[in-house]
This record gives C-alpha cells, structure tokens and sequence, in this order.
C-alpha cells in the first residue's frame, strides 16, 4: 500500500521503476519534496565582490572580467597572489556531478548532470534528442573554458588535480578563502567554515544568448532509481512484502533518513520530525552518521515535514537562484525526463549504448581536456566530430530517441 500511494503522489517515481514492458524489478527511492530541484550550483565568492566593488556577472565578458579582478586584486586581504579566481573539476569516464560543462546551460542546452542523460552527452530539444559532444555550443564551451586557463583564471594542473586537493582549495584553513567560483552543493557543503562568503549565482549568459534563452540544469535530487529489489524466490514472500511496505512507510523513512528516533531526530507533531542539529553533528564529527541519507530505501510524502533539516533547507535557499532560468524550457521537451534512462530500456540497446559509449568518451574526454588546456579544436573539430559519428554516436543518438519516445509520448 505504501508504495502504491508512493507511485500515485509521485508518477515519475513509478516511469523511473518499470521497464518498457511494465515490468518492476527495483522500486525506485524519494527523500522527499525539499530535495525536488537541482544538486547543480554555481557558487561564487560574494565576500569577494563587495570588496572590489563587484556585481555578480551576467555574462560571460562579465564572468572573465570579474575573475581578472579576483586574480589581480587580493581579495582576501592576505597579501599574497594566491586566490584561484575559477576552480574545476577535472573530466570523468563521463560526465557527472559538478561538470564544467554546466556551462551548456550558458547557451540555452539544458543539462541533466544529477543523473540521466546528460552524462552520456545527450539533451533535448523540443522533443529531438541530441548529443551535445558536436554541438557548436559544446565547441563554444570548450574554447571558452580555454581562454580561461590559458588566463590563468583556472588553475593550469585542474586536468589532473584530484577531488582531494580540489576540495582543499574550496575549505583552505577555515579562515582566509582561496576561490572566487565553483560548480557545488551549496555553500557550506562546499566552503565549510568560509560558507558566509559564498552565494549562488545564475549561470552567465553565453554571447548572442539572451537572459530569457539562458537556462539551468533541470535535474532533481529528490528521486534516485536505486530502491528496493525482492529476490523471487524469496522463502516468504508475504513477510517480505510487510518488511517493504514498512521501509516505504513515512515513520521508517524518515529514520532511515535522518537516523533512529531518540539518536538525533524526534517525532512532534502530526507529520512533523524536528532533528538536533548539535547531536547530529556530534555523532557526524565522530564518524556516526546516524541515518543512510540518500541512500535510504523509502519514500518521505510531500505531507511530511522536518524541521531542522539543514542540508534541505540550504538547497531550498540556493534553488531559489535559478527558478527563472529553471522556467525557460519545457521540462519534457526540453529535457530529457530522469526516468529515461537505461535500466529501463530493452538489455539490448543499453548492451548497444554501453558499448559505443566507451569508445566515445575515450576520445571525447581526452579531445576536450586537451582542447581546454591548450587549445586546437578548431584545427581538430570536423575530423572530431567524424569520428564520433564512426564509432557510433549517431547510432546512439537514434536509441535515445526511441526511449525518449516509449517515456514520454
């Protein structure tokens, strides 16, 4: 009954748990209604700006000359030349969390970086699948990111950089602040100590973009694919079944969220859990985080509310920054929905995807960090595109489509 009342409030959920045929063979999972917009934020240091005298840009031009002043100018007062005006993630096997090309939004390509499509290179346009890996605006992105770097208003060692020492440089010691602009969570998941100086910003506009064709990422936080399984062969199927029902329900959602009621989280009122922010993070400072967060296997209603839940109401705060861009495309037609994904598409096209998916990236993420750190792509960019389209991306692009397609019509 739980999940038949999850799938009824949420649709997306049930189009993200069953297959083309009507088949489920996972439940997908909900954390609830604060988490609905995106996990995707450009963050930049408003401390910094008020003290140069800054706007927060609005277009590209605006952006660079903004990190000119964050290089030149010692913005945090320490003396020294050591502020990273831009700092970036350095390319994955694909793309994922906090990609540098959130820039795409800047040119009116809506990305999907949470999870979905995007990673893979597709986006939609009024219910036309593409890949954005041989776009003009891909290309645009790229040249762009290199007259950054070759500025040195990215760090020129970001290609290789790990997460670690990139994480580093957005926490520095807690006291004097290092970057100017990240791709992040939020504030303080990403600067710590230093939160108060950061803001979220909307994404530039690219140039010939207008504000009103500038968009951003449509992905949500909310729903993840990665539910609940039950084997079919399972000894007792009815008492697997109750256990289901159990975690789905709004009682054992909420603690496997946020931990077990008493820990640091209390029920008070009708719908209502207030979590102790100084017990929770007590428990998290000694590595006894009392609840499994995203990873939880339940579904948290819209009806439920929790106070005190910081990392939620935090993401509300920063979503509000983008909710006029976020309103600039159709989010079906526009954008490829989250529950079009391969899971759920026949083993045979996603067999199909996987496969020219390797050989795609293995050139497109070399090319492009290549292209970012030292240019050429112009030189490079038909034979690239070429080659591509050889080893199978037209090919994918048609799947993609079909799936698009069987989802959403």
């Amino acid at each position: 009954p739980n999940v038949k009342a999850f799938f009824k409030q949420k649709p997306d959920a049930k189009k993200m748990s069953t297959d083309s045929k009507g088949r489920i063979y996972a439940i997908a999972d909900g954390r609830g209604k604060s988490y609905s917009g995106t996990g995707q934020h450009m963050l930049i240091n408003k401390a910094w700006l008020d003290k140069l005298g800054l706007q927060v840009p609005t277009t590209w031009d605006e952006l660079e000359n903004v990190l000119k002043a964050f290089k030149t100018q010692d913005p945090n007062g320490n003396g020294q030349a050591d502020e990273i005006p831009m700092n970036i993630k350095k390319l994955d096997s694909y793309f994922s969390w906090y990609s540098p090309m959130l820039l795409l939004n800047s040119t009116g390509i809506v990305t999907g970086f949470n999870k979905g499509v995007s990673e893979y290179g597709f986006y939609a346009k009024n219910g036309v699948v593409k890949s954005f890996l041989t776009s003009d605006e891909y290309k645009e992105v790229v040249k762009y990111y290199h007259k950054l770097i070759s500025e040195g208003l990215i760090p020129a060692e970001w290609a290789t950089k790990d997460d670690d020492a990139y994480n580093a440089d957005q926490i520095s010691d807690g006291k004097t602040a290092k970057t100017g602009v990240v791709f992040g969570w939020s504030p303080t998941d990403n600067f710590g100590k230093l939160k108060d100086q950061y803001i979220a910003m909307p994404v530039p506009s690219a140039p010939g973009v207008s504000p009103d064709q500038t968009v951003w990422d449509g992905s949500s936080s909310e729903l993840s694919p990665a539910g609940l399984s039950i084997s079919s062969h399972a000894a007792n199927k009815d008492a697997a079944l109750k256990l289901a029902n159990l975690l789905y329900s709004e009682k054992y959602s909420v603690q496997q969220f946020l931990g077990s009621f008493g820990k640091a989280i209390t029920k008070t009122g009708e719908h209502e859990y207030t979590v102790d922010n100084d017990k929770l993070s007590q428990l998290t400072g000694d590595n006894q985080y009392p609840g499994l967060s995203e990873l939880l296997v339940g579904w948290i209603p819209d009806e439920a509310t929790i106070k005190g839940d910081t990392h939620a109401d935090e993401l509300i705060e920063v979503n509000k920054v983008y909710e006029e861009q976020r309103s600039h495309f159709d989010p079906v037609k526009d954008y490829i929905p989250d529950y079009v994904n391969m899971d759920n598409m026949d083993p045979s096209d996603a067999t199909k995807l996987n496969t020219n998916n390797a050989e795609i990236f293995n050139t497109t993420m070399q090319k492009t960090a290549t292209w970012m750190s030292k240019g050429g792509i112009d030189e490079e960019w038909d034979a690239y595109c070429k080659q591509l389209d050889s080893i199978g991306l037209q090919e994918s692009t048609k799947i993609w489509q079909k799936w698009y397609d069987t989802y959403t019509k």
